[in-house]
Formats: structure tokens, C-alpha cells, sequence
């Protein structure tokens, strides 16, 4: 697990996205893999890059792009997408991050072969 510095350094903006993202990705799965529960996308970010300590919102921002990318490829088998809900900026699916499961064929959409 980084200290607060060490994602401060990783995910300056000057730094590449691809290796940000990488780092994040690590992060994030050694989080996930030793917890036991769900974490919220904040809550996750918050674990990343603790805000009591953040001095960087650009970091911060950075964190939640990384995320909200990984859900999608990376880190696809760590979360799940719960039912639309409508809120103050439209439609939007919270994301639930949790330890990886097992998943079959038929638990995956036929057609973005995402877990369902």
C-alpha cells in the first residue's frame, strides 16, 4: 500500500496517463483483495489517496478518472454496476468495487462479455 506522497508522485498530471492508470490499478487491487465487503467509488479513491492528507485536488480528480476508466477494463471483474438512479447531474449507475469473483459464461452480457 502508498503513502499519500507516493500517489501524489505516481498521478502528478505531468506524469503519463498509462502508468497513472497502471498505478492505480495496482492500488486498487491490493486494496480489494485483502478487504472483505464493498467500497463506493469514493470510499475506494478515499483509500487511494486519503483526503485528510490530499494537497493536490488535481491528483484527487486524477484517482476518479483512473477508476471510472478501470471499471471497464482493468479492474472489470472488481465491480459491479448497480441499477440506474436518477440524480442531480441526469441517469448515472453507482459502481460497488469488491475482491474479484469467479464468473461463467452465463453471468456475463452476450455482448460486452461484462459480469452482469
Amino acid at each position: 500500500m502508498a503513502n499519500n506522497a507516493e500517489v501524489a508522485a505516481a498521478l502528478r498530471p505531468e506524469n503519463d496517463w498509462r502508468t497513472a492508470y497502471a498505478f492505480v490499478e495496482l492500488e486498487a487491487k491490493n486494496l480489494l483483495l485483502i478487504a472483505s465487503g464493498t467500497y463506493t467509488t469514493t470510499e475506494l479513491a478515499d483509500a487511494i489517496y486519503s483526503p485528510a492528507e490530499a494537497h493536490d485536488p488535481k491528483v484527487r480528480k486524477r484517482v476518479f478518472q483512473a477508476l471510472k476508466a478501470l471499471a471497464t477494463r482493468g479492474l472489470a471483474n472488481y465491480v459491479t454496476l448497480q441499477e440506474p438512479q436518477e440524480g442531480a447531474f441526469g441517469t448515472t449507475r453507482r459502481k460497488l468495487w469488491h475482491a474479484p469473483r469467479a464468473i461463467t459464461p452465463a453471468q456475463c452480457c452476450p455482448t460486452c462479455k461484462r459480469p452482469l
